[in-house]
């Protein structure tokens, strides 16, 4: 294995392969985080629930399948903007059914691994930050392994064979990355103060921050992947994307 990670490129550069690709990515996520935005709403009762209500039995169930929903139509989205992350890294495009399609072949393992590894993050980043950093690096690629790949089930190990040796520069760059988002939040803070009195306002907003977000999350998981080929196994982009039909 030769070469460095290059953190810098891989973060700023996800930047950029959003930015190119906007009018790409952000309508097949904004669609989606939209309508989850409000089911959401529906099931607790607006962007700001009473808390006598959400904390009631009625509440927590309607809170429970809100989790349920936010989780299961998360991954999925997951999945297609990954493909698509990885198109628009590769110079390809497909359709919107394809990305669908290959994502429902595997929406079980998608949904159940990512559950799981986002629990795990989760939990590590409250045990000090770093335990959580190191697991999402540990298995950064896992849903290309996945999606791209069909390793289904196998992913996981997939994507600790890509990321063995890089881990902790992978971390790194994750936690680039959540600084990333964290000046995007910070950004658009304003707007959001500003459209607090009016739920139409609040609810596109929310669904266009996610949106971008998704869009962030494929694009540095696309280029992540992509380096941890190259340098593991000596496959350029060209390479990856003269594989693809």
């Amino acid at each position: 294995m030769n070469g460095s990670l290059g953190i810098g490129r891989l973060a700023l550069g996800s930047v950029a392969l959003l930015l190119k690709n906007f009018g790409f990515l952000f309508p097949l996520a904004f669609a989606p985080a939209l309508l989850l935005t409000l089911a959401t709403y529906a099931l607790l009762g607006g962007p700001a629930p009473d808390a006598a209500a959400v904390t009631g039995s009625g509440g927590f169930l309607a809170g429970a399948l809100a989790l349920a929903l936010n989780l299961v139509v998360g991954f999925l989205v997951t999945g297609v903007m990954c493909l698509a992350g990885l198109d628009a890294a590769l110079g390809k495009r497909h359709r919107l059914g394809e990305y669908l399609a290959q994502t429902m072949r595997h929406a079980g393992p998608l949904v159940v691994l990512g559950t799981l590894l986002s629990l795990a993050t989760a939990i590590g980043i409250a045990l000090l930050v770093l335990p959580g950093l190191y697991i999402a690096a540990r298995w950064l690629p896992w849903a290309p392994a996945m999606l791209f790949e069909n390793r289904g089930w196998d992913a996981m190990g997939r994507a600790q064979e890509l990321t063995e040796g890089l881990r902790w520069p992978l971390a790194l760059a994750v936690a680039t990355m959540g600084l990333v988002v964290v000046a995007l939040l910070l950004a658009v803070s304003p707007l959001l103060v500003a459209a607090d009195g009016s739920i139409a306002v609040a609810t596109l907003l929310e669904a266009a921050l996610t949106a971008v977000y998704y869009g962030l999350v494929a694009c540095f998981t696309a280029l992540g992947y992509l380096r941890l080929r190259e340098l593991r196994e000596g496959l350029d982009a060209a390479a990856v994307a003269a594989s693809i039909d």
